[in-house]
């Protein structure tokens, strides 16, 4: 017999026990038990399979290859109790929590609310249409990859994981997503075994969300959707993890490789360097070439400075300061100020301010080398609310007046500076379009149109494309890639107007 369907009207919105829109209902469950018609559907959360599981877990990292430096997002239960003995012993994150608008919007909302710890804010509608969200409800497969769309360019990836065989492995990954992280998860569960349902018949997948937890008492503080006996909840973690769907955890990593970039000779061997930030903890790390066709991880890693995750669009931009090193351009968040850091240290302490604000209007920041004829190296970046291509002309300490070099950019994404790829004397860049073709744009112009030239498909799964100039000896440029599934870099040969076949750099780098 199919069962009707009932839905809940205007999504209420809840902070702090205070509704911003909609019926006021305090962030407490309802006593009500839902009548036949409040049920939701079987599958409204369905997690990934066992097979499914094992295809899109990051694999353990290799051996003998170049690893990220700093700790890394631990992938078993011992190393996640290693890694949460450095969080908090309690911690509770602000959320805007939202009821499910329809009664199988159960992971859309959830979501919506777990996607607003990273600063995102997305409705619960906009991303069930994304996911796929039927009155069947929502599959994780459909799912995580569009979670990770709008977390993978913030440095961060989500995973399925199985806790249902051990609470302290629910407790500990939660503790390190909002204790570490500062990041709540989304998790699958059945419906009919929450406390607050008790009594409740049927077998109903369900999606909530995680967003408190205490080591010391075992308990975890949750947000359920669902309004007819949702709200928040704590609960001791063995009780929850009784009512978890195998596979139902959607843990979070921070990347060890948040953006990543070329930052020129800092370590004085004449081989350009790569610096990236470690996003679980904000530090910045240099990964010094080795002169061998690969750069240095692990523990030979050089940590730069920490406080890197107030900062985004981090670039290098040449020697802007004339004392012969290289420097780095990034963001403050805060402030939308673009700070001129001095190499080869980039210590907050000489940095000089080169755009006073604003910047948060503009992407993709890219060092293009010396694109305006002058004796200093260029900035290129795309203004976000009206898709334009900007030169910003170097100048001693700082940039000159920007000129326009393009339109139509919206589409356009991860540009990276790749040197003379196509041998004609001037600089080139790459950019992926939205179909995930990479483009090669040459200098001096960078025109599109006929005459851009398409090098690749398929890299609307790669990100931290970076130019690393010659890598491996060719005398061609070559560039570093790194893959969303798997946290795998890669290293794309150089030739001529285009790209040889890969080889795999290191692992390791999802965290």
């Amino acid at each position: 017999m199919k069962r009707k369907q009932w839905k809940l009207g205007t999504a209420a919105v809840v902070a702090a026990g205070l509704v911003v829109g909609g019926v006021v209902h305090a962030a407490t469950a309802d006593t009500a038990k839902p009548g036949a018609q409040q049920l939701p559907p079987a599958t409204g959360s369905v997690a990934l399979s066992p097979a499914e599981l094992l295809a899109a877990a990051p694999p353990a990292a290799a051996t003998g290859v170049v690893r990220p430096g700093g700790a890394v997002q631990p992938k078993s239960a011992a190393a996640v109790a290693r890694a949460v003995a450095a969080a908090p012993t309690s911690g509770k994150l602000s959320i805007k929590a939202v009821y499910q608008s329809t009664n199988y919007n159960c992971v859309p909302a959830s979501s919506a609310i777990s996607l607003g710890t990273f600063g995102v804010s997305v409705t619960q509608e906009t991303l069930a249409k994304k996911m796929g969200t039927t009155t069947s409800g929502t599959w994780d497969k459909t799912a995580l990859p569009v979670i990770n769309g709008y977390i993978n360019p913030l440095g961060y990836s989500v995973w399925d994981t199985d806790t249902t065989s051990s609470a302290t492995n629910l407790l500990n990954w939660a503790a390190y997503d909002i204790g570490t992280l500062k990041r709540a998860p989304k998790i699958g569960v059945w419906m009919e075994k929450l406390p607050w349902n008790k009594g409740l018949s049927g077998h109903f997948g369900h999606a909530i969300l995680i967003y408190g937890y205490d080591l010391t008492a075992k308990t975890l503080t949750v947000w359920d959707p669902w309004k007819p006996t949702g709200g928040t909840h704590t609960l001791t973690a063995a009780a929850l993890n009784a009512t978890m769907q195998t596979g139902g955890l959607s843990y979070l990593a921070g990347h060890s490789d948040a953006d990543l970039t070329n930052a020129g000779d800092l370590s004085g061997d004449k081989l350009n360097d790569m610096v990236a930030v470690h996003r679980p903890t904000g530090t910045l790390y240099r990964y010094t070439n080795n002169a061998a066709g690969a750069f240095e991880g692990g523990s030979n890693a050089v940590k730069l400075g920490t406080g890197w995750n107030g900062y985004t669009e981090l670039t290098g931009v040449g020697d802007l300061t004339g004392d012969g090193v290289a420097d780095l351009a990034a963001i403050e968040k805060a402030t939308g100020k673009l700070w001129l850091y001095r190499g080869p240290a980039l210590s907050a302490s000489t940095r000089l301010l080169i755009g006073t604000g604003g910047w948060n209007g503009m992407r993709d920041l890219m060092g293009i080398g010396n694109v305006t004829g002058d004796a200093h190296p260029d900035l290129v970046a795309i203004e976000k609310s009206t898709g334009k291509l900007w030169v910003y002309p170097g100048k001693a300490n700082g940039l000159g007046t920007r000129k326009q070099i393009g339109t139509s950019w919206t589409s356009m994404t991860k540009l990276a500076a790749v040197g003379d790829l196509s041998r004609d004397g001037k600089p080139d860049f790459v950019a992926v379009d939205s179909a995930g073709k990479l483009w090669l744009y040459k200098g001096l112009t960078f025109a599109g149109g006929t005459s851009r030239v398409q090098i690749g498909t398929g890299w609307s799964g790669m990100r931290s494309l970076t130019g690393v100039g010659d890598l491996n000896g060719d005398k061609i440029p070559d560039l570093i890639a790194v893959a969303n599934t798997g946290g795998d870099m890669y290293l794309y040969p150089g030739k001529a107007n285009g790209l040889g076949t890969r080889t795999k750099q290191g692992s390791g780098w999802n965290g």
